[in-house]
């Protein structure tokens, strides 16, 4: 029987593939294995929540004490400067299914609605927060509609670790 070259190159071909893919199905699976040993619950999907995190003001604030300050005036800046009071205009809750609704948990996830003024318009980003009850913290804040005398901001908090 003879072989051509075409016929040869493909057989050899397809044997040096079929060799490597053992080979790289193990490297993923092992890849894999050591990820899922290294995530611990409560640290964010494989990566530690760092301690600034989790010493951050905002971190301990709860949806049902925003809440409780519904109505109430917020002063944002940027950097030194004043640039909004806004008001908390609603509290939306944003929990999963699976996340029990408990008023006073720390596993939660919700987002904040703030009126404010038509102009300036702030951008998107993170502003210095200050309020008489809940304190001093930074807020991520995105610009929404625009509705008669207001533009309302939204941040989201989401605090379902894993």
């Amino acid at each position: 029987m003879e072989i051509s070259r075409r016929s040869f190159l493909r057989v050899a071909g397809s044997i040096g593939v079929s060799a490597m893919i053992p080979s790289a199905l193990t490297k993923v699976a092992m890849a894999q294995k050591e990820q899922e040993e290294n995530i611990k619950l409560g640290t964010g999907i494989g990566f530690p929540i760092p301690k600034a995190a989790l010493s951050d003001p905002l971190g301990l604030i709860t949806r049902a004490q925003w809440t409780q300050n519904m109505g109430s005036k917020f002063s944002f800046s940027l950097g030194r400067i004043h640039v909004a009071d806004m008001t908390l205009y609603a509290v939306n809750n944003l929990n999963p299914p699976f996340v029990p609704d408990k008023p006073t948990s720390t596993r939660e996830c919700f987002s904040l609605v703030f009126n404010g003024p038509p102009s300036p318009n702030l951008g998107q980003g993170t502003f210095a927060v200050q309020h008489p009850k809940l304190g001093s913290f930074n807020l991520f804040i995105v610009p929404g509609i625009k509705s008669g005398f207001y533009r309302h901001y939204e941040a989201n908090i989401n605090r379902v670790f894993p």
